[in-house]
């Protein structure tokens, strides 16, 4: 009788980015705004799905150079996505993956029934150039 591997459950790591340099903070979109402002191009070091929020089963995470990021729910399967796709690792792996924040209005409506307007973030990917090392990207 053949023996049973358990090889299955181990974990794979997809990222080179060593986790250890991040201090443990978590921010979100909101603080990164309000923080560096608009247009501000940040470089992702690797993208997560964290089952232990207590908002949602399966929250979406991306790791920058010195924190974590709590993404938008409407976010996670792009970063499932990701994760499915080796061409999308390898090139956060090379450092050619990025995000610039969005801000957008959105009404909601608040507990007296009324519709008021909230600011809302979201991310929108693009191209990052390792290559361009100006002085305000250091930070990121």
């Amino acid at each position: 009788m053949a023996r049973y591997s358990f090889n299955r459950f181990n974990k794979e790591r997809v990222f080179d980015f060593d986790t250890q340099a991040i201090s443990g903070e978590y921010t979100n979109l909101e603080n990164l705004f309000k923080r560096d402002g608009e247009g501000v191009v940040y470089q992702v070091k690797g993208v997560y799905v964290s089952t232990k929020s207590e908002f949602a089963d399966e929250s979406p995470i991306v790791a920058l150079a010195d924190t974590y990021v709590n993404f938008p729910q409407h976010q996670l399967k792009d970063i499932k996505d990701m994760l499915e796709d080796k061409n999308a690792i390898k090139a956060i792996n090379d450092g050619y993956a990025g995000f610039t924040i969005r801000q957008y209005t959105k009404n909601l409506k608040g507990k007296n029934g009324k519709m008021k307007p909230k600011d809302c973030y979201s991310a929108e990917w693009c191209d990052y150039d390792p290559d361009d090392t100006s002085e305000d990207e250091d930070m990121m």
